[in-house]
């Protein structure tokens, strides 16, 4: 690497060696080509890297720029030959297969409609082709990829985003949440994420505040005090279920 994990970097700023000796990079959102050995910055924001390489950079951009890889939240905007138009918040509507499902076949596949939701992965994007999803991963899979029934979906910041998706040390509020509430969540770097609790439209709207509201929050007392401010207001009852 060129620059630390953590600087802030700005659009055609070096960011690291891929030539001869330069060592394996993944690529993620906001890092592109930058001559014939080096990736430079594509956006304004954060220089971020994972343990096993991938290097992206945490911007505040309005609108998302699609990278192959990323599961996203999107809304069915078309329905065009054998294929979905999706809204993923990006500068093009994405593509969607009718048949990228699992199991999918031309007799047997889901039937969305417009305004459906659905949490999908970016398979394709980059230059001047619109991006591509699929509904499964990259065995042939759903793993929770394909149409999200019920709920209610919001907008937040694509760090947010990353920050409920961790697996390691999720936010607290999450754990908290869980404790109080069943609740399914999905949530997509294009900073659209997807809540719905089964016991009706009180609790799913209370879990969407919680979330909206406490991602940040990491002092897990004040996270619990604060849940239940909002169980008050919303009508929910925190008993543990």
């Amino acid at each position: 690497l060129l620059r630390r994990p953590g600087v802030a970097v700005a659009p055609g700023r070096a960011l690291a060696d891929v030539g001869e000796g330069g060592g394996a990079v993944r690529v993620g959102g906001g890092v592109g080509a930058l001559g014939a050995t080096r990736l430079g910055a594509t956006r304004c924001g954060a220089l971020r890297r994972t343990k096993d390489g991938k290097l992206w950079v945490d911007g505040c951009a309005k609108r998302y720029i699609a990278s192959a890889g990323d599961p996203v939240v999107g809304v069915v905007a078309e329905r065009f030959g054998e294929n979905l138009a999706v809204d993923i918040g990006a500068a093009a509507r994405a593509t969607l297969p009718a048949l990228a499902f699992e199991n999918a076949t031309r007799r047997n596949r889901p039937n969305l409609k417009v305004g459906d939701l659905v949490l999908a992965r970016v398979v394709a994007a980059g230059g001047d082709v619109d991006p591509e999803l699929s509904c499964v991963d990259a065995n042939g899979v759903a793993g929770g990829y394909g149409p999200l029934k019920g709920g209610i979906a919001f907008r937040t910041s694509t760090a947010v985003a990353r920050a409920l998706l961790r697996k390691k040390s999720p936010p607290p509020v999450l754990t908290a949440l869980a404790e109080v509430v069943a609740y399914d969540m999905a949530a997509g770097l294009n900073g659209s994420v997807w809540v719905d609790a089964p016991a009706g439209i009180s609790e799913t709207l209370f879990v969407a505040r919680a979330i909206e509201t406490l991602v940040g929050e990491a002092d897990q007392d004040t996270v619990a005090q604060k849940i239940q401010d909002l169980a008050i207001k919303f009508k929910v009852s925190t008993a543990r279920r």
